[in-house]
């Protein structure tokens, strides 16, 4: 009884498969195709296997003489070809049956990647959707408060004037981080060439400096000379940006970001630590996923859109490496690149 309950669920599912899914129709309609092709690959090899064999059999009983009556000879030939058929429609059935597991495994081989880019971007723009919601919210919200009351003195403006700036920059980052994205995911622009990494890192933490001055946040380094990888300059620079911005954004003020660059083995090893508040363990997994925010409200900066250590794993696999991360919560994390060198 269970195991009728059991295949009428599968049925039912299978049912609401075949009408709501695209992509499973498309593997069942592929399933078929490819299995009635290696259904008529292994029925004709099956029919010239047997035309072939029974004109051998024949052909050698009449080269060796064989001094059968013309009946028993016949008899003896008709009775191998049968037990061929046999064989051969024994096999041939195993065939087919094989022919529809690879038909289907095939089947998925062709469409899931397809069925993958496609949910991967349809998550993305929900995603996208509900991050626009605040700003364009609090931009209409500020709007509306001032179209409403009866007096409104030049501070009200200021407010909202600062308010929608705000929200414009965080959207005009947003953007900007989505189309990065795009542009490094369809390696668009991206031109790979040897690359100082000590000097570019260095460039780099000169000018993020002043940013980190804001939240009183010191930048200390040690970064070793003369290590050169293969990459694209503009997306390495993105890279040590979002992570050193990310370092501070989540820092304490007064806080101190630690930049160390060396080698090890082939590898180049840029390892950026600060001393904040940390990353919850039930969060580090979850970090590099697009439009994933840790909670805000612990951060001194409150403009992220959740774009920044998902373009940093994007452009460290464009280019070959490995990025980690160990953090305690309250007391800092560490993020390590290893990027090959050249």
């Amino acid at each position: 009884m269970i195991k009728m309950r059991n295949i009428s669920k599968l049925l039912k599912e299978l049912a609401t498969d075949w009408k709501n899914n695209n992509f499973f129709r498309a593997k069942i309609k592929l399933t078929i195709y490819y299995s009635t092709i290696i259904f008529f690959v292994v029925l004709g090899y099956s029919i010239l296997l047997h035309s072939l064999f029974t004109v051998h059999i024949r052909v050698r009983a009449e080269n060796k003489n064989i001094s059968f009556l013309t009946d028993v000879k016949n008899d003896f030939l008709e009775g191998t070809k049968n037990g061929l058929l046999d064989i051969i429609f024994l096999l041939d059935t195993i065939s087919i049956f094989f022919s529809v597991v690879l038909g289907y495994y095939f089947a998925k081989k062709t469409i899931n990647p397809l069925e993958e880019s496609y949910l991967k971007q349809k998550r993305i723009i929900s995603d996208m959707a509900h991050e626009l919601k605040l700003p364009l919210s609090v931009v209409k919200t500020g709007i509306q408060s001032l179209s409403i009351k009866e007096t409104v003195n030049i501070e009200d403006y200021e407010d909202l004037n600062e308010d929608i700036i705000t929200e414009v920059d965080r959207l005009s980052n947003m953007i900007n981080d989505i189309l990065f994205l795009e542009k490094t995911e369809n390696m668009l622009d991206i031109s790979f060439r040897n690359i100082n990494l000590s000097e570019l890192l260095k460039k780099e933490i000169d000018f993020m400096k002043n940013y980190a001055k804001d939240f009183y946040i010191d930048i200390k380094t040690n970064i070793a000379e003369h290590i050169y990888i293969s990459g694209d300059e503009q997306s390495i620079k993105k890279m040590i940006d979002n992570l050193i911005k990310n370092a501070v954004d989540y820092n304490k003020s007064g806080g101190s970001v630690f930049v160390d660059l060396d080698r090890e083995g082939s590898y180049a090893k840029l390892c950026i630590t600060d001393d904040g508040i940390g990353i919850p363990s039930s969060d580090i997994k979850k970090i590099f996923e697009r439009f994933y925010k840790v909670d805000s409200s612990r951060s001194m900066y409150k403009g992220g859109s959740g774009l920044g250590l998902s373009i940093v794993k994007d452009i460290v696999e464009k280019h070959h490496g490995s990025i980690s991360v160990n953090s305690i919560e309250n007391e800092g994390s560490k993020f390590t690149v290893l990027i090959p060198i050249v």
